[in-house]
């Protein structure tokens, strides 16, 4: 029996995480926003199936609430596995017993899109597809595109630095944030939402936040530079005879 998976313990609270620190999560967020036992079990797991090992998922609504959280997290020494739309394929989000999963589903405020300055300012669990589509009613686009949209998150294409099928024209995730706020692991705030593309005040902290994949801190809202929409598109299949000479087409291509 070896070979089988441990099964979730049915006590966890009481053996992972104090009852303290479960009530003091619901009077920052709500009872019905943190899931533990059964009810956080039922929550999409996504592509893993240990995603939710932790037991107990805490949805906050706000930077404000996910630093509440942080702070009694960090205080009682509990790890926090921060969740967005769960696409990714190499274990970034699993955690374990004893652990809390920050999720980011009720995050999804497109808080600003500017078709003059050609920039959104959007909470990290808004979807790419929504962004997508928001940007699109004034004629822009993000600028990045993957087979994911509808699941996949803002803020966490920005933690793994996501490329997606645009990348060789528009460059990746770290291309297209022109600021970014996050919480650190003691629930202090960094944020620095610039909407310049030149910003020379000052060291450019966002870049460490970006592909760190939540190891510094929780990304919460970030500034994402539009661009303007293709009159056109057309999809081409070309048979080329070697690397080089595909590399070459690619040069032509991006002239």
């Amino acid at each position: 029996m070896s070979g089988l998976a441990p099964q979730r313990q049915t006590n966890w609270i009481d053996q992972a995480v104090p009852l303290s620190v479960v009530d003091a999560l619901r009077d920052v967020v709500g009872a019905s926003n943190v899931r533990t036992g059964e009810d956080a079990g039922a929550v999409d797991l996504g592509s893993n199936g240990a995603n939710c090992g932790a037991g107990i998922v805490v949805a906050p609504l706000s930077t404000g609430e996910v630093a509440a959280v942080v702070r009694i997290c960090h205080q009682n020494g509990i790890a926090i596995v921060p969740q967005g739309g769960k696409t990714g394929l190499v274990g970034g989000s699993v955690s374990r017993p004893g652990e809390i999963v920050l999720s980011m589903t009720r995050m999804i405020r497109i808080e600003r899109l500017d078709p003059v300055e050609r920039v959104a300012v959007v909470d990290a669990g808004v979807t790419l597809e929504a962004l997508q589509e928001a940007a699109r009613e004034h004629r822009l686009e993000p600028g990045i595109d993957l087979a994911a949209r509808g699941s996949a998150t803002i803020g966490g294409m920005v933690s793994t630095n996501a490329g997606g099928v645009m990348a060789f024209r528009n460059g990746v995730m770290r291309h297209r944030v022109l600021g970014l706020e996050a919480v650190l692991a003691d629930g202090s705030v960094y944020s620095d939402l610039t909407r310049v593309v030149k910003n020379s005040a000052g060291y450019d902290l966002k870049h460490l936040f970006i592909g760190a994949e939540g190891t510094l801190g929780i990304v919460t809202r970030v500034v994402v530079k539009l661009d303007p929409s293709p009159l056109a598109s057309a999809t081409a299949l070309f048979g080329l005879p070697s690397v080089e000479a595909a590399l070459r087409t690619i040069r032509l291509a991006l002239e």
